[in-house]
């Protein structure tokens, strides 16, 4: 048995594992988790997980940038498919100080890291790859 001191109001924690790897979202930073939590009650939606953690090789099989937030466990995709479920979550993660956002035609990502660039939001035609 896993023992961890994450947790999760909304969703059972191994919705934020990698496919490759079960039980590791040990791996995820307790904030992303927060974020997500108070979207969906900001937001009154709750949200698919499509990638939380993940392993260095399950980010290279998906198409991940070198040294993603994924890999630290600092980022979450969330399944988002049209604009005003998109709009909701944008403004939401907005009046939550999340300062990190990429919006992508079916998902969008957020996550917390402190290093790389700041008060950002891109989207999949932009060319930028900041996850």
């Amino acid at each position: 048995m896993i023992m961890s001191d994450l947790h999760s109001k909304y969703y059972n924690l191994n919705a934020f594992d990698s496919p490759d790897l079960p039980n590791s979202y040990i791996n995820m930073n307790q904030k992303v988790i927060d974020v997500l939590d108070n979207l969906t009650e900001l937001s009154g939606i709750h949200f698919m997980v499509n990638s939380g953690y993940r392993t260095l090789e399950h980010n290279m099989l998906v198409g991940g940038i070198v040294n993603s937030e994924h890999t630290k466990g600092n980022a979450i995709d969330i399944h988002v498919s049209d604009a005003a479920t998109r709009y909701i979550v944008i403004k939401n993660l907005l009046l939550l100080n999340v300062s990190r956002i990429g919006v992508y035609n079916l998902f969008i990502h957020f996550d917390v890291s402190s290093v790389k660039p700041q008060n950002v939001i891109w989207h999949s035609l932009s060319g930028f790859q900041y996850a």
